[in-house]
């Protein structure tokens, strides 16, 4: 089993298994959606696979809500270095 392990500020701490073997392309569509109480995001982007166990990650977020302050900007393209071992 490869663990994956992936860390951001707007999401936390993820991590996943992909069993030995597994061949795929190097790029994929990813895509989430996040609930809670008073918040609600949408994300989707690519992931593109660098080798040795680093992926590069391009999504763009929204959120449902307007933003607390009018000069606040909540939707925008995050960037993520994807590490896995």
């Amino acid at each position: 089993m490869r663990l994956v392990f992936g860390i951001s500020a707007a999401s936390g701490v993820a991590f996943g298994g992909v069993p030995f073997g597994y061949r795929s392309s190097p790029l994929h569509v990813e895509g989430q959606k996040v609930t809670a109480p008073h918040f609600q995001r949408s994300e989707a982007g690519i992931s593109w696979s660098l080798g040795g166990g680093l992926a590069l990650q391009l999504h763009y977020e929204r959120s449902a809500y307007a933003p607390m302050m009018h000069q606040d900007h909540d939707d925008g393209i995050l960037t993520r270095l994807k590490l896995s071992f």
